[in-house]
């Protein structure tokens, strides 16, 4: 993944709402609507560069996944309050979105790699509700299971993107020296589509 260039990471730090406003659009998937692709209660089953066990077919390491660019669009991604859905890899998008700025509130605090590997590894595998559950994010923006093989396969497909993703996370949260990254860290305190995230 690129780097962030230093002037936007300054530039809405600052004044993020109004740079936001005047210069960006927010960003979307550029994964389309293939056929081929497996969904589950309307959630596409895009493939992963991952190791982790799971339904998800496994992606080339060279090419770009969901996981990338949720990663590399969430520092713009966060600040909106409205998403427009083009197609059905947004709404993972938007989960992944949800998922990662939970991610950083478990790590603020976290002054140490240890520290914060203790404190969202385990974030993706517990407790992962799916759409008609209880604490599931998002009202609507995907389907509900028509079967308990669909429910579970939604299921385990959310398990092995969100350890995935906190694996990834870790690495751009913190330096290679272990110490906390503040341009990421950050953004803990911001809040998704307006979404309060609750400790639990």
């Amino acid at each position: 993944m690129a780097p962030t260039p230093t002037w936007f990471i300054l530039a809405i730090q600052d004044h993020p709402e109004n740079f936001l406003r005047k210069n960006l659009l927010v960003y979307h998937s550029t994964f389309a609507d293939e056929e081929g692709i497996t969904k589950a209660c309307g959630c596409p089953l895009l493939p992963l560069k991952s190791r982790k066990k799971g339904p998800a077919p496994v992606s080339e390491q060279g090419k770009t996944d969901i996981v990338d660019e949720a990663i590399t669009f969430f520092r713009c991604n966060v600040f909106f309050r409205n998403f427009d859905i083009k197609g059905p890899a947004d709404k993972l998008l938007i989960y992944l979105t949800f998922y990662i700025n939970l991610s950083l509130k478990k790590l603020e605090g976290c002054r140490t790699l240890a520290e914060g590997s203790k404190a969202i590894l385990n974030l993706g595998v517990e407790n992962v509700t799916i759409p008609g559950e209880s604490g599931f994010p998002f009202t609507g923006l995907f389907s509900l299971p028509q079967s308990q093989q669909e429910a579970e396969l939604l299921r385990d497909y959310l398990k092995q993107i969100r350890e995935e993703t906190s694996g990834r996370l870790l690495g751009v949260a913190y330096r290679p020296n272990g110490t906390p990254n503040k341009w990421w860290l950050a953004f803990a305190k911001r809040k998704f589509m307006n979404i309060a995230l609750l400790d639990k």
